[in-house]
């Protein structure tokens, strides 16, 4: 895990933006994927926040759920942040 950390991190010192998705956060993807979401958006290094919704059968949208989670963890603001105000800056050709 250490290693994929520190790739990451070399990732974002080079201006690289981190995008979770909305199921790793609820634990669609197991325990250590979860962690390791919760750890990036906790510590301020995830950006965005996605559905990741490949249909409503085997990947549903989970964002709403996420927003949930986010903001009872973290605050409102930050789901806000994350999953609505980010997204649109990328769109938007905006700076994050």
């Amino acid at each position: 895990m250490e290693t994929r950390v520190g790739a990451v991190r070399q990732w974002l010192q080079h201006g690289a933006h981190l995008q979770l998705t909305a199921g790793s956060l609820a634990g669609d993807f197991g325990a250590s994927a979860q962690r390791a979401a919760w750890y990036w958006l906790e510590t301020g290094q995830a950006t965005i926040v996605a559905s990741d919704s490949h249909g409503t059968g085997e990947r549903p949208p989970r964002l709403t759920q996420a927003i949930q989670l986010i903001s009872r963890r973290l605050g409102t603001e930050t789901a806000r942040r994350v999953c609505g105000e980010n997204p649109v800056r990328v769109v938007q050709g905006r700076e994050l």
